[in-house]
Formats: C-alpha cells, sequence, structure tokens
C-alpha cells in the first residue's frame, strides 16, 4: 500500500513539474494581434485573403512601417493573424 502511495505522489509530482513548464506560454503576449504590431514574416488574414507582412505590403495598405523593428504598425483594421511561416 506504501508503494502504490508513493508510486502515486511521484506521477502527480512529474504532472506537476512538467505542467509549469508551459506557464511562461499564459503569459506571452501577441503584439499583433494586440496592439497591430506585427513583424516582418507575419501572415494575417484580412476579408478571408492572406497577407504577408512585410514593407511592401505594409506601405500598399497604407499602413505604418518601422525599419528599425522590422514590424508594421496596423491600424483601424480587423484582423486575423496565422501562424508565423516565414521569418
Amino acid at each position: 500500500m506504501k508503494n502504490i502511495l508513493k508510486i502515486f505522489i511521484c506521477i502527480f509530482f512529474v504532472l506537476i513539474i512538467s505542467s509549469l513548464k508551459n506557464i511562461p506560454n499564459l503569459f506571452k503576449s501577441d503584439y499583433c494581434l494586440e496592439d497591430g504590431d506585427c513583424k516582418a514574416g507575419r501572415i494575417i488574414i484580412i476579408n478571408n485573403k492572406e497577407i504577408l507582412i512585410d514593407k511592401n505590403s505594409c506601405i500598399k495598405n497604407n499602413w505604418n512601417w518601422h525599419d528599425k523593428g522590422n514590424y508594421c504598425k496596423i491600424e483601424n483594421v480587423k484582423f486575423y493573424p496565422k501562424e508565423i511561416i516565414y521569418e
């Protein structure tokens, strides 16, 4: 009986420790979604059209490109970010 309890406690602690590794992801911000600051290489979806964020697409859509940070400031548009494919 004591051995089973020890095994259960060990498994419990292993599960707790493995779940703690994911905690930083819970607080990670997505600035593209939250503020419209989308890094080059991000793909966003506007009106069912995928747009790869780069300097040309940013300027073409009348958004603000920031050379220093290599990102585009997207304002006044509802969009849906997609996974980063090129970066």
